[in-house]
């Protein structure tokens, strides 16, 4: 019997972190708030490897960003754990935080509205 290669355990572990991320991804219709689409503004210009993440409820958001040729790829990770240390400062206990753009990507499986949007 022949075995798996061994490498084959750092693909599945990347093919997970892939289909962990698009499930972290919104998928009910949201608006953002003045507040989101005003950070969500912010986050657009910023070059990099970056994500952005917000509350289900659109209200509340965080990101994270990396300009360095050497990034570790958290962004996303921390993306959500900015978003989660907003969303409780604001007394924000009956949302969670859900993952909305990646690069300049929206990933948000759900109709999205954008204030102000050019």
């Amino acid at each position: 019997m022949r075995g798996l290669p061994f490498f084959t355990p750092a693909l599945l572990g990347v093919a997970a972190l892939g289909i962990a991320a698009c499930q972290s991804a919104g998928d009910t219709p949201v608006q953002l708030s003045d507040f989101a689409a005003s950070g969500y503004r912010e986050y657009s210009d910023v070059v990099g490897e970056k994500a952005f993440a917000i509350t289900e409820d659109g209200r509340s958001y965080g990101y994270a960003y990396c300009i360095d040729t050497r990034c570790t790829g958290n962004e996303r990770s921390a993306a959500l754990e900015n978003c989660e240390s907003g969303r409780k400062r604001q007394g924000m206990l009956n949302t969670s935080c859900k993952m909305f753009a990646v690069n300049n990507t929206i990933i948000w499986r759900g109709e999205v509205s954008i204030p102000n949007e050019s």
